[in-house]
C-alpha cells in the first residue's frame, strides 16, 4: 500500500538520481558504460524490494560493457544522491554518486576494471600476436 507523501518523495528521487546519472555519464562519455532502457516497456514501472528495502524501475538499468547491471535506491534514503549499483557476477554493491552528485571512484573503477578484465580474457584466449592483430583491424584501437 501506498503512502502519500512518502512514497511520492522515494520515487522522483529515484528519477532525479538516474536522470543525473545520464548526465553524469554523458560528462565523461565512456562508451562502455551507459544508462538504457528496455524497449518492450513504454513506463517507468516501479518496482519495490521488500527483502531489501530498495526501490528500482524495471525498465531503466545500467550497462557496463554491454551486460545489464541493477540500479537501484534504498526507500526512504535522507541521502541526495543515494543510487547503488549490483555487479551480477560477484553480487558487489557499488555507490553510484559520491556525496557530492559526481560519479564515486568505486563505480568508475568498477566500469574500467570490467572492460580491462574483458581485454585481459581475450588477450589470454588469443594469444598475444593474435590479439594485437584484433586491435589493429579495429579503427578505434590500431596502434601506429
Amino acid at each position: 500500500m501506498r503512502t502519500i507523501p512518502r512514497d511520492l518523495f522515494n520515487q522522483a528521487n529515484l528519477l532525479e538520481n538516474l536522470g543525473h546519472l545520464y548526465i553524469e555519464l554523458e560528462t565523461i562519455a565512456k562508451e562502455n558504460i551507459l544508462v538504457d532502457e528496455d524497449p518492450e516497456r513504454d513506463s517507468f514501472e516501479m518496482s519495490v524490494d521488500g527483502y531489501s528495502n530498495s526501490q528500482s524501475i524495471k525498465s531503466i538499468f545500467i550497462k557496463v560493457n554491454g551486460e545489464n547491471q541493477s540500479v537501484y535506491r534504498y526507500i526512504n534514503s535522507r541521502e541526495r544522491y543515494s543510487l547503488y549499483c549490483m555487479d551480477m557476477l560477484t553480487e558487489e554493491e557499488i555507490e553510484v554518486f559520491d556525496k557530492d552528485g559526481k560519479l564515486s571512484t568505486d563505480f568508475l573503477e568498477y566500469a574500467v576494471n570490467e572492460k580491462e578484465d574483458q581485454e585481459l580474457e581475450i588477450k589470454s584466449s588469443l594469444g598475444d600476436e593474435e590479439y594485437q592483430d584484433n586491435l589493429n583491424s579495429n579503427p578505434k584501437t590500431k596502434v601506429p
